[in-house]
C-alpha cells in the first residue's frame, strides 16, 4: 500500500514538473503577427511587471506569450469620445516603476498612462520645453530621464522630468539607445572604416558631457535595437537575424536566440529572463537563458536574404519551431549546396537555389527529397503549366517548388511602330536589322524616342541563351556555326559598332521589356525566334527565378514539408499567375472592390435620398448622382490587378516558357562573361571566330555535364 501511494507521489511530482516546464518551454518562444493586430501596425513596446504591452497606431494592447492573445486595452477608434481616451498619434511605449508612459511627438508631450482604469485612459505627464518644430529620430525613458536625438543635427538631450533641466550635446551617428547606469545613456555608434564601417557601444554622460567608448563588437553582432538589463549588467542587441548579450570587457558577444531575419526597430527586456523584438512587423518573444533556444526544434533554410514576412502563415502555425535563416558565407547558395550534397551534411533543412542548370544534376543524383507528401504543394505543382511542371518533378515525384518564376519578355511600342511606318519583327535578325534601320535614318529627327538595341533582355549573353533554349526546345542541335547563326552574329556586330545618340532624358521607348503578363495598353510582347517556324524559348527571369529543395539528408523533411505546405497556402495568383492553370479569370484589386463597394453604397444613399426631394434641391441631386456615376466609371481603370485580357495572354504564352534541365551557354556565360561582351569591347571582333569558338565550348560544356 505504502509503496503504491509513493508510486502516485511520484507520477502526481513528475506530472506537476511537466506543467511547469511546458509553461516554461511556451513563454520561451512565441510569434504575435501583424496580422494578431487587425488593421493595426506594431509600433513600439514597453513591459510593466512582467507583462508586455504594445502600442499600435490607434491603441495599447496586452499580449500574452504563454497563451498567444492579443487584447485591445484602448477604445476602439471609431467609438472614441473622450480624448483622454485616444491614443491616435501616439509614437512610443515607456514604462517605469509606477506603469507605462506614451510620447506623442506632435506636441512633444509625455502621457501617464492609467492602467488601472478599463478602458485605459491617458495624461499629460511632462512637456518637453520649447517652441521650434523637431522630430527625434530616437527616444529612451529611464525614471526621471527622457532621452531625444535628432538626426539631422545629431542633437542628443536629456531632460529631468522632474526639474525640467535640459542637458545636451553634439552626437555621433547614433542608431539605438537605453537608459544606462546613473543617468547615462547607452547607444549604438556607427563609424565608417575604409572597409566599410563598425559598430561600438558607447556611453553619454550628458551631466558632465562626456562620451566613452565601451567596446566594439562585430558589426554583425550588434543591432540597432538594444536594452540594458542592471541587475545582471548586460546589454541586450538585436540584429537582423539574432538575439545577442554582452557585457562590458568581453571580447565578442554571445548569440541567445535566432530570429526570423527582418528589419529589427525594437527590443524591451520582459523580467530577466525574456526578451520581445520587433522584427518586420512581429513581435518575436525570445528566451534570454543561454542554451534555451538550443531546447527548441528548428528548421534551417538557406536563403541569404530570406525575412519572416515571406514565411508569416508557418511562423503562425508551427511556433514550436525555431525558424533559422542561414547565409552562404563566402559561397554562393548554389556552392554550399554542391559542397553539402558532396559531403551529404543534413545542416540545413531547405535550400533557396537560382541557377536552373542545378536542376539536372539534382534529379540525376537524387538531390533533393519528394515533396509530395505536402497536399497544397502537390495542389499547386499539379496546376503548374508544363514547362513549369516538367522541371519541378520527376517521375511522379517533386523535387523543387519555386518561389518565384517570373519571364521577362522585350516588348514593342504599338504607337511608336505605327507612327515609325515598322512592322514588329518576328526574328532576332530582324529586331536587328530594325535596329540598325533607326539608327542610321530617324533616331536623330526623333530625339524624344530611347533606343537601347542591347537593352531589354536584348544584348547577346541573354539572346543566346535564348537560341540554345530555342533549339533545346524545337528538338535541333546545339549547332551554332549555321548560316542562319552567322548572319545574326554579324548584323549584331554591325549595331555595335553604330553611334546611338538617344538622350537618358527621353521620355518615349522604343522597345521595353515586362514580366508575362504585364503590358501598358500601348505595347506588344515580341515573341523572337533565331528560324522563323520554330517555336519560341521564353525564359524565366535569372534574377527572378528560384525554387525550393529539401535536403534529402536533413533529418527534419517532415517539418520542411509544413514549411512548405504553409507557404504554397500563402502564394496568389497575382505571382503565380503564368505557371497556374488556375488562373482563368481576372484578378482585381483589393482596394477596387472596397472602394466599389463603398461608391455603390454612397450611390444607393444618394438614389433614396433623390426620392424625397423636389425642385432645386432635386435637381442638384440628380447632378450629383450623374457626377457620383461618372467617378465610378472612371475607376475602372484601377479595378485590375491583372486583367481578364493579361490572363488570357499568360494561360496562351506559357507553354512557350523554357525551362531546360541544362543550358550551356547559361553555364559559359556565367564562367567567361569578357568573351560574350567582345562584341561591344573589341574593335577587331570577328564574327565567324566568334561563333567557332563558342561552338567548341558548347561541346565541351555538354560533355562536362554527363
Amino acid at each position: 500500500m505504502l509503496k503504491r501511494w509513493m508510486v502516485l507521489c511520484l507520477a502526481l511530482v513528475l506530472a506537476l514538473s511537466n506543467l511547469v516546464f511546458a509553461h516554461a518551454v511556451g513563454m520561451t518562444y512565441a510569434n504575435f503577427l501583424e496580422g494578431d493586430f487587425g488593421e493595426d501596425y506594431p509600433m513600439s513596446m514597453a513591459s510593466f511587471k512582467g507583462q508586455l504591452y504594445v502600442l499600435g497606431g490607434s491603441g495599447i494592447y496586452l499580449l500574452s506569450p504563454t497563451e498567444g492573445s492579443v487584447k485591445l486595452l484602448t477604445v476602439p477608434t471609431k467609438d472614441i469620445t473622450d480624448p483622454s481616451h485616444s491614443f491616435l498619434g501616439m509614437e512610443h511605449l515607456f514604462a517605469d516603476e509606477e506603469g507605462l508612459l506614451v510620447y506623442e511627438g506632435s506636441t512633444k508631450t509625455l502621457h501617464r498612462v492609467h492602467l488601472d482604469q478599463d478602458p485605459v485612459s491617458k495624461d499629460p505627464f511632462y512637456v518637453i520645453p520649447g517652441d521650434e518644430d523637431v522630430y527625434f529620430s530616437e527616444r529612451a525613458y529611464g525614471a526621471p530621464y527622457l532621452f531625444t536625438f535628432e538626426y539631422g543635427s545629431r542633437k542628443l538631450s536629456r531632460h529631468d522630468i522632474t526639474t525640467q533641466e535640459v542637458k545636451s550635446l553634439v552626437a555621433e551617428e547614433l542608431r539605438g539607445m537605453t537608459p544606462y547606469k546613473d543617468g547615462k545613456l547607452l547607444a549604438v555608434e556607427i563609424n565608417r572604416t575604409e572597409t566599410g564601417r563598425a559598430m561600438a557601444y558607447v556611453q553619454y554622460d550628458l551631466e558632465a558631457g562626456v562620451r566613452s567608448v565601451l567596446g566594439e563588437v562585430g558589426d554583425s553582432n550588434v543591432g540597432s535595437s538594444i536594452a540594458y538589463d542592471k541587475e545582471k549588467d548586460l546589454i541586450y542587441s538585436a540584429t537582423a537575424s539574432q538575439l545577442f548579450s554582452w557585457q562590458v570587457g568581453e571580447e565578442k558577444s554571445n548569440p541567445l536566440s535566432f530570429l526570423p531575419r527582418g528589419d529589427t526597430y525594437g527590443l524591451t527586456l520582459i523580467g530577466s529572463d525574456y526578451a520581445a523584438i520587433f522584427s518586420d512587423g512581429m513581435v518575436a518573444v525570445r528566451s534570454l537563458i543561454p542554451g534555451a533556444a538550443q531546447e527548441r526544434a528548428a528548421l534551417k533554410v538557406l536563403d541569404p536574404i530570406g525575412r519572416a514576412g515571406d514565411y508569416t502563415r508557418f511562423l503562425k502555425e508551427h511556433a514550436e519551431t525555431e525558424l533559422v535563416f542561414l547565409d552562404s558565407g563566402t559561397l554562393t547558395q548554389e556552392e554550399r549546396f554542391i559542397n553539402d550534397m558532396l559531403t551529404q551534411s543534413g545542416e540545413v533543412d531547405i535550400y533557396l537555389l537560382r541557377d536552373q542548370n542545378l536542376i539536372s544534376q539534382i534529379k540525376k543524383k537524387g538531390f533533393a527529397a519528394d515533396m509530395s507528401g505536402a497536399p497544397a504543394v502537390k495542389e499547386a505543382v499539379d496546376a503548374y503549366e508544363k514547362p513549369f511542371q516538367d522541371a519541378a518533378t520527376q517521375d511522379g515525384k517533386i523535387l523543387l517548388f519555386y518561389k518565384d518564376a517570373f519571364v521577362d519578355v522585350p516588348v514593342y511600342s504599338i504607337d511608336l511602330f505605327k507612327e515609325l511606318g515598322f512592322e514588329p519583327p518576328t526574328t532576332f535578325l530582324e529586331y536587328y536589322q530594325l535596329c540598325e534601320r533607326y539608327i542610321k535614318e530617324q533616331m536623330d529627327d526623333n530625339p524624344e524616342i530611347r533606343m537601347d538595341p542591347f537593352g531589354n533582355t536584348l544584348d547577346l549573353p541573354t539572346v543566346l541563351t535564348q537560341i540554345a533554349a530555342e533549339m533545346i526546345k524545337n528538338g535541333q542541335e546545339l549547332d551554332f556555326e549555321t548560316p542562319e547563326m552567322k548572319e545574326l552574329i554579324t548584323q549584331i556586330a554591325k549595331v555595335a559598332k553604330l553611334k546611338v545618340s538617344s538622350s537618358r532624358d527621353a521620355m518615349l521607348w522604343l522597345f521595353y521589356d515586362y514580366y508575362l503578363p504585364i503590358t501598358p495598353v500601348d505595347r506588344a510582347f515580341m515573341l523572337l525566334t533565331l528560324k522563323e517556324g520554330n517555336a519560341p524559348a521564353l525564359l524565366p527571369h535569372q534574377d527572378a527565378f528560384n525554387y525550393f529543395v529539401i535536403n534529402p539528408f536533413s533529418k527534419n523533411q517532415e517539418t520542411a514539408l509544413k514549411f512548405l505546405e504553409s507557404f504554397a497556402k500563402t502564394l496568389d495568383y497575382n505571382i503565380t499567375v503564368v505557371r497556374d492553370t488556375r488562373a482563368v479569370l481576372g484578378i482585381e484589386s483589393e482596394e477596387y472592390a472596397s472602394m466599389a463597394a463603398t461608391h455603390a453604397e454612397q450611390l444607393k444613399s444618394f438614389e433614396e435620398e433623390l426620392k424625397k426631394l423636389t425642385g432645386a434641391e432635386k435637381s442638384a441631386m440628380e447632378q450629383t448622382i450623374k457626377d457620383h456615376k461618372a467617378m465610378m466609371e472612371s475607376q475602372e481603370e484601377y479595378r485590375w490587378q491583372i486583367s481578364p485580357e493579361q490572363v488570357n495572354i499568360a494561360r496562351r504564352l506559357a507553354p512557350e516558357v523554357t525551362i531546360p534541365d541544362f543550358n550551356p551557354i547559361r553555364l559559359l556565360v556565367k564562367e567567361y562573361p569578357d568573351f560574350f561582351e567582345e562584341y561591344l569591347t573589341n574593335p577587331n571582333f570577328d564574327p565567324d571566330q566568334f561563333l567557332a569558338q563558342l561552338n567548341q565550348m558548347v561541346r565541351t560544356a555538354l560533355i562536362e555535364q554527363e
